[in-house]
């Protein structure tokens, strides 16, 4: 994916939809991005460390006691 592209298709996603669509949605383009360039194994690390932001039961905004502070007893 060309830079442009990449912008493009960023503009449209900001265009089209709004919160937690949005998000997941540039999440799963910035990674794929980072795949295309070899950084595969540390997004597959990030994808999994930050799950819990992205379970249906959980819309956006999180509204819900943060699961990232309780794990680390923030």
């Amino acid at each position: 994916m060309t830079p442009q592209q990449f912008a493009d298709r960023c503009r449209e996603i900001a265009r089209t939809m709004r919160g937690h669509e949005a998000h997941r949605a540039l999440d799963l383009l910035t990674n794929d991005v980072l795949r295309e360039l070899g950084y595969g194994e540390g997004i597959e690390i990030f994808e999994t460390a930050v799950a819990h932001w992205h379970a249906e039961t959980h819309p956006y905004p999180y509204t819900a006691p943060c699961p990232d502070c309780e794990a680390s007893g923030g």
